[in-house]
């Protein structure tokens, strides 16, 4: 199996506003045999509402794949913090089924660890399912 990994953000200018207490994440999968990157900006209070998108099409993961899917590969979630931000903490993402039960837990790593570790997973995915990051401020 081929590993998938990001490519590197050396800044998130324009995609955070400028308060420190938000966090940039992004995840690559690899589903059905395509890559795919799901990113989110988010903040202490990161909740299923603030549900990470694909970054092409700014779709959930849900509508991205409404017809399912097959996850057979994933990386660590990528984490690009400001230097100095207090309050909280990314501790990684995790994919949701449409009954809130977790089915893909995924570990974070930092963004000096490019490439991200990546692992091989066996997880459906389809309509209604979501993506979101976990906060130290947030419970699943």
């Amino acid at each position: 199996m081929q590993s998938v990994s990001l490519p590197v953000i050396n800044s998130c200018a324009g995609r955070r506003s400028d308060t420190i207490a938000n966090a940039y994440c992004s995840v690559q999968l690899q589903v059905n045999g395509q890559p795919y990157t799901f990113s989110v900006d988010s903040d202490q209070t990161a909740s299923p509402g603030d549900s990470m998108t694909n970054l092409v099409s700014g779709l959930s993961i849900g509508n991205t794949f409404a017809g399912g899917g097959r996850i057979t590969n994933v990386s660590a979630a990528i984490i690009e913090q400001p230097t100095g931000s207090a309050g909280f903490s990314i501790l990684g993402a995790v994919i949701t089924d449409p009954n809130n039960n977790v089915v893909l837990q995924i570990p974070l790593t930092a963004i000096e660890a490019i490439p991200p570790k990546s692992y091989a997973v066996n997880c459906p995915v389809g309509l209604n399912f979501s993506m979101y990051v976990v906060t130290s401020n947030s419970a699943v």
